[in-house]
């Protein structure tokens, strides 16, 4: 498809036109008329503009008021339309792929490749070859950082995370604390 979509777009018969987050005020009026503008807010913020995930969380009841500035969505149950959306895409993975990227949640937002490759107990030319897949499939992006990656959205972060078996989550929690403890990082981290 994709091959069929840019020798179209050579031949100029179809026009590409990349789509970007919605701005909060269009994102508001998709919202059902008087919902709280401070809940409108943080659906925006966590939905990071995109209408599905946006139609989700304010059908699911989340970005309700938190005591806390940041509108973090870890406090927020993701819909289960939102879960089944991004597990097909999550389970096309291969494993060694999924693995770096369950590494990369685990480890932070935005996430060191090298404390991931560690966390995900893979040798470095074979993490940089799953890495490739995740930035081609733009589950990943670079930032400006060399060798720091972000998710695409908080929201697929955290369906990776929680997706990951529980078990290879506590050890790959002990791996990172003894890989940061290594490097001699402050508490903190």
């Amino acid at each position: 498809l994709a091959a069929a979509l840019e020798a179209a777009e050579r031949r100029r018969i179809v026009e590409r036109i990349e789509l970007g987050a919605l701005a909060e005020a269009d994102a508001v009026a998709l919202l059902p008329r008087g919902t709280d503008p401070a809940r409108a807010h943080r659906l925006c913020v966590m939905s990071g503009g995109n209408p599905f995930y946006l139609e989700q969380l304010a059908r699911a009841g989340g970005g309700a008021p938190s005591a806390t500035d940041g509108p973090a969505p870890d406090d927020v149950t993701l819909p289960a339309a939102v879960i089944a959306a991004l597990s097909v895409e999550l389970d096309a993975l291969p494993s060694s792929v999924r693995t770096l990227l369950e590494a990369g949640a685990l480890v932070g937002e935005p996430f060191e490749l090298d404390l991931a490759i560690v966390v995900a107990e893979q040798a470095g030319v074979a993490a940089l070859d799953a890495l490739d897949v995740l930035l081609a499939r733009d589950l990943v992006r670079p930032t400006d950082v060399p060798r720091r990656l972000r998710f695409r959205h908080p929201i697929l972060r955290r369906a990776v995370y929680e997706s990951s078996p529980l078990g290879w989550r506590l050890a790959a929690h002990a791996r990172a604390a003894a890989a940061l403890e290594a490097r001699r990082a402050p508490a903190t981290a």
